[in-house]
């Protein structure tokens, strides 16, 4: 999954895709770059270098979802093991200083019984993470929902999303903008605005589930995944 790829770094991703095959999730910055995590480690490449290399930049394993701040300078991720799953927390760290573990976002209403968060994304000014998470405050369900949080920690918000149980709101993109959220559900891609509400559809994939959604650079376009079934019949 490829998200807010500049149209500058669009120029090296093909000699990038034998290095990200195996690849979790990838943020492009400001600063050109783009990140991308492989084996629970983030790495950097200068899509302008064209060499398909990419620099470590996590030392600590475990990275499952990651976000880069619009300006380069900070990152934040959440940490999945095989056998313990997600945690219900999320870590901030300067990029200059992600070799060692960063600070946790402490979310002041958390939910003792909170058991996921994932999915982080940097609001453009950098001052909110938006997150998917289950049974986040005390009043949630146990299914996923999607929340804000100031990143300098506090009390989180659910965004009211009138979605049926067909919606996946774990893995969702925040426009360029910053005005609304693309997410997948049975049937198609939709987008809501990050205030909440009824979502609109945007594609209509029969009874096919499309998840992944990442906006283009410039808010244009959406690309998401779909399976493809052999005999498909619905």
């Amino acid at each position: 999954m490829i998200t807010l790829l500049k149209k500058a770094a669009l120029l090296g991703v093909f000699a990038l895709l034998a290095v990200m095959m195996w690849a979790g999730p990838a943020s492009a910055a400001e600063n050109g770059s783009i990140y991308y995590l492989t084996n629970g480690y983030i790495y950097s490449v200068d899509p302008a270098a064209n060499n398909g290399g990419g620099n470590p930049v996590t030392n600590f394993n475990g990275v499952w979802d990651f976000d880069i701040s619009r300006d380069g300078q900070t990152l934040v991720y959440n940490q999945c093991g095989m056998i313990a799953g997600c945690g219900a927390a999320l870590y901030t760290v300067p990029l200059s200083d992600a070799e060692y573990h960063g600070s946790t976002v402490w979310i002041t209403n958390l939910s003792s019984s909170a058991t996921e968060i994932e999915s982080p994304q940097f609001s453009p000014d950098g001052e909110t993470i938006y997150f998917a998470g289950k049974h986040v405050l005390e009043s949630d369900t146990d299914t996923y929902g999607i929340y804000s949080v100031p990143t300098n920690g506090g009390e989180a918000t659910k965004i009211p999303i009138d979605s049926d149980d067909t919606a996946n709101l774990s893995t969702f993109d925040l426009s360029r903008d910053g005005s609304k959220f693309a997410i997948g559900a049975m049937g198609g891609i939709f987008t809501v605005p990050v205030s909440g509400g009824a979502p609109t559809r945007i594609t209509n994939d029969s009874c096919k589930w499309a998840g992944h959604p990442d906006f283009s650079s410039d808010d244009q376009t959406i690309i998401y995944t779909s399976p493809v079934y052999d005999n498909d019949t619905c």
